[in-house]
């Protein structure tokens, strides 16, 4: 049992550790030392420490469901608001307070097995159904396969567990559950570790796991720093050769004018590239305290005259006091490349709405158009360099991977949900800055 105990602890460790800002990571960590304390229970009644035996296999019966859906309610993203997350989180916890009125503490353990199998049935079943929907609802191609996996890892091991532990014990308190419950543990843990190697597991990985885009970013950073390298020498040869060729064909008008032609053209080669090499350079972010809404209003302006033109409409609505840890520069480009975004979505007129939300542990600023929308498939990759759903010489698919890249330098992460004939809305979410600072 303590084998059992030493296993899970060390889990909840490393998921809590990796992302200990991410309450995702927290609750699948209090769920895991939950489970775990199960295994130091028949070790302290061996010490002759009953109560804390007793109290031990009281948590572990208990708050284990308990943590097992609240982890599934906020690891699929179910709780929108900071009083959602907050109700999501306390009355669930009833029965796990309730059940102490029908529990035997001393001399020997005893709880009511079967009115403890009856809601612990609907947390754990609930929390199934939330990780398997969350997988299945999922649209980004990368978080899909993230929430594939969790599901794939808990729920046979949760489903298990109840089964085994609770309608087991329900029918037979005596009933030696831990020999089959050992088994699909294993398999968790198992699978956890193996998956953990190749793609990760709620940001766990041998080398840990950061952005799943990271290879994606890299090579096409590394190809633009090449590309913008070659190009650059061989245009500055150009250069040289156009401005020889000009002072020997001086006063020979149709000969200087494909000399301008050439030496434009160059030019206008020269800053694509420079751009696309600005925009997948690794950034440089210099973290300080900032307010989205200042940000905002800043740019707002530039933009008016194009809105006005396209008949769009813009709704702000602004959480007061809202600074996020970031890059002032980057994030105002970043909002400037999300705006520019809305615009173009929208050619026959609209409504983009902006708005800064403050929560318990992040803040989101979103951008939501009424444009035409994307399909299931484009909006899967928005965030890949070089991925456009748009054509034209100016657009190279970089600047939401601009977005993507600026807001993980900062801590943070980009979202964006879209269906066909609903619009697009792009969240940007930061951890609140008092946690960063703790």
């Amino acid at each position: 049992m303590l084998y059992y105990f030493a296993a899970l602890m060390s889990a909840a460790a490393v998921v809590w550790l990796v992302h200990p800002r991410r309450d995702a990571n927290r609750w699948a960590g209090i769920f895991l030392f939950s489970a775990a304390t199960g295994g130091t229970s028949e070790w302290l009644e061996g010490q002759d420490w009953l109560v804390a035996s007793s109290v031990v296999q009281y948590a572990n019966l208990t708050v284990t469901p308990y943590a097992a859906l609240v982890f599934a309610l906020v690891y699929g993203g179910w709780l929108r608001t900071g009083a959602a997350r907050r109700m999501a989180k306390l009355l669930p916890l009833a029965p796990v307070i309730g059940m102490a009125g029908w529990t035997t503490w001393t001399p020997s353990f005893a709880i009511n097995y079967p009115l403890l199998a009856v809601w612990s049935g609907l947390y754990y079943l609930a929390a199934c159904a939330l990780l398997v929907l969350a997988w299945r609802r999922e649209s980004d191609r990368h978080l899909r396969r993230s929430r594939r996996i969790t599901a794939v890892i808990m729920t046979p091991t949760l489903l298990a567990v109840y089964g085994l532990i609770y309608i087991g014990r329900a029918i037979d308190p005596d009933f030696p559950f831990f020999g089959y419950v050992s088994g699909f543990v294993a398999y968790s843990l198992g699978l956890g570790l193996l998956l953990s190697w190749g793609y990760g597991v709620l940001g766990v990985r041998v080398r840990v796991e950061g952005d799943p885009m990271e290879p994606a970013m890299q090579a096409a950073s590394s190809g633009a720093s090449m590309l913008h390298h070659a190009i650059k020498n061989e245009l500055g040869k150009i250069a040289i050769s156009t401005a020889n060729l000009r002072r020997e064909v001086e006063g020979r008008e149709s000969a200087e004018d494909h000399l301008r032609i050439i030496s434009a053209s160059s030019e206008h080669l020269l800053a694509m590239v420079s751009r696309i090499h600005g925009q997948m350079k690794e950034l440089s972010l210099q973290l300080e305290p900032c307010s989205p809404q200042r940000i905002i209003e800043e740019l707002l302006p530039a933009y008016r005259e194009r809105m006005a033109a396209a008949g769009i409409s813009v709704v702000t609505d602004y959480a007061p006091h809202a600074s996020v840890l970031a890059d002032p520069v980057h994030l105002r480009e970043a909002c400037s490349n999300l705006i520019h975004n809305a615009i173009e979505a929208m050619p026959k007129g609209g409504e983009l709405r902006i708005a800064i939300e403050q929560h318990r542990r992040q803040v989101l600023l979103r951008f939501a158009d009424s444009g035409q929308g994307l399909a299931p498939a484009q909006a899967a990759r928005v965030f890949e360099p070089y991925f456009s759903t748009k054509g034209g010489g100016a657009n190279y698919g970089l600047g939401l991977t601009y977005v993507y890249r600026v807001m993980t330098g900062s801590g943070g992460a980009a979202r964006l949900e879209s269906r066909e004939g609903e619009g697009a809305i792009v969240t940007l979410s930061f951890p609140r800055m008092r946690q960063r600072e703790e």
